[in-house]
C-alpha cells in the first residue's frame, strides 16, 4: 500500500496527469504560466554573473540535435516540470544549464538530456506534485528535518537541513535518496520566474549539536551525488553552519568522491560568521529552532499560502 507525504493511505501511482488534479496543483500552473511568461522577452538568461557564457548559436544547435535524435525529450521534460516555462524561454534556460553542465559539449548534452528525461519519467512522472514518497519514507518525513525559506534576499529558495535530526541508517538508502529527491525538486518548482530565472537555490546543512547517530557517509555521499546527477546547475551554495570536529571527519570521507565544481561551492561557516548567513537569508536574528518550516508542511498550508500571496502580488502588479 502506498502513502502520500504525511503516511496516509492513496491511490497507486498513475499515468501522468494531461491537466494538473489537486487545486494547488492548479494554482500554481496558473501561476507559472501567467505570472512571468508574458515577460519572458526582459528575461536575463544568464542570471548568474559567474555562470559560463552560452552562445545562442550553441543553444540552438543542441535543440536542433535534440529534437533530430530524440523528439519527444522536450515534452517529457515539460510534462515532468523540469521545463516549466513558456516557449522559447523554457527549452532556452534548459539548453543552457545543461550545455553549461556538459562544458559546452552539444553531443554529449544531448544524450545526458535523454538521460535526464527518463530518469524523471521513472522517478517524477507527474512532477513533483504528484509524487509519492511511499510508506517506507515515512520516517525520514517525521524527523522533520529539512526545512526551506522560500523568501531570501537573493530571491533564491533556501533549504536546510537539520543535522541533528537526522539518523544515520533509519531506512535503505533508496528511501533517504527519494527523500532528498522530493525535497530538492520541491524547492527548485518554487523558484520566482522573474527573479530566479535559472532556479537556483541555497542549501544550509546546519551541524550544531551534531553526534555519531547523525554520521552518515552515505547519507551525505548520496546528497552530492543526486545533486550532480539530476539537479545540475541548481546549486549556488551549499553552507556548512557550526560543525563540530565530527564534520571535519565526515568532510575527509565524503569529499573525494564529490565533483570539483561542486566541491567549490561548499563553505564553511562558524557560529562567529552567523551574520554572514543570515545575510544571506535576509533574516535580523537566528530563531532558536533556526529558519523556514518543516519541508513536508508546504504540500498543505504553508505552499498553498506562498503561492496565494505571489499570485494576488501580481494581481496588483
Amino acid at each position: 500500500m502506498s502513502m502520500d507525504v504525511r503516511g496516509n493511505p492513496s491511490s497507486p501511482p498513475s499515468s501522468p496527469p494531461s491537466s494538473p488534479s489537486s487545486p494547488l496543483a492548479r494554482v500554481m500552473t496558473s501561476w507559472f504560466s501567467a505570472r512571468s511568461f508574458f515577460r519572458s522577452t526582459s528575461v536575463d538568461l544568464v542570471h548568474d554573473p559567474h555562470a559560463t557564457p552560452v552562445p545562442g548559436e550553441l543553444i540552438a544547435q543542441f535543440l536542433s540535435e535534440l529534437d533530430l535524435r530524440f523528439p519527444r525529450t522536450l515534452t517529457s521534460l515539460r510534462a515532468t516540470g523540469e521545463v516549466k516555462r513558456a516557449e522559447p524561454v523554457g527549452t532556452t534556460l534548459f539548453a543552457t544549464r545543461i550545455l553549461r553542465a556538459q562544458k559546452l559539449n552539444v553531443k554529449s548534452a544531448v544524450d545526458r538530456a535523454h538521460d535526464h528525461a527518463r530518469w524523471r519519467e521513472a522517478m517524477l512522472p507527474g512532477g513533483v506534485m504528484e509524487m509519492e514518497l511511499g510508506e517506507e519514507t515515512i520516517p525520514q518525513v517525521n524527523q522533520e528535518k529539512v526545512f526551506l525559506v522560500l523568501e531570501t534576499k537573493a530571491a533564491r529558495p533556501c533549504l536546510i537541513v537539520r543535522v541533528v535530526r537526522h539518523t544515520a541508517g533509519l531506512t535503505s538508502s533508496d528511501y533517504l535518496k527519494r527523500y532528498i529527491i522530493y525535497c530538492m525538486e520541491l524547492a527548485v518548482y518554487l523558484c520566482d520566474a522573474e527573479d530566479n530565472p535559472d532556479g537556483k537555490i541555497d542549501v544550509v546543512f546546519d551541524v550544531r549539536g551534531m553526534k555519531w547517530a547523525n554520521y552518515d557517509v552515505k547519507g551525505l555521499k548520496s546528497v552530492f551525488e543526486i545533486l550532480e546527477k539530476h539537479f545540475f546547475e541548481r546549486i549556488h551554495v551549499i553552507y556548512m553552519y557550526d560543525g563540530p570536529r565530527l564534520l571535519d571527519m565526515l568532510w575527509k570521507v565524503v569529499s573525494p568522491f564529490i565533483d570539483e565544481k561542486t566541491r567549490d561551492k561548499v563553505q564553511f561557516l562558524s557560529s562567529k560568521e552567523l551574520p554572514q548567513l543570515l545575510d544571506v537569508l535576509g533574516k535580523d536574528e537566528m530563531p532558536e529552532d533556526f529558519l523556514g518550516v518543516p519541508i513536508h508542511r508546504l504540500v498543505d498550508d504553508i505552499q498553498a499560502e506562498a503561492v496565494s500571496r505571489l499570485f494576488t502580488t501580481d494581481e496588483a502588479t
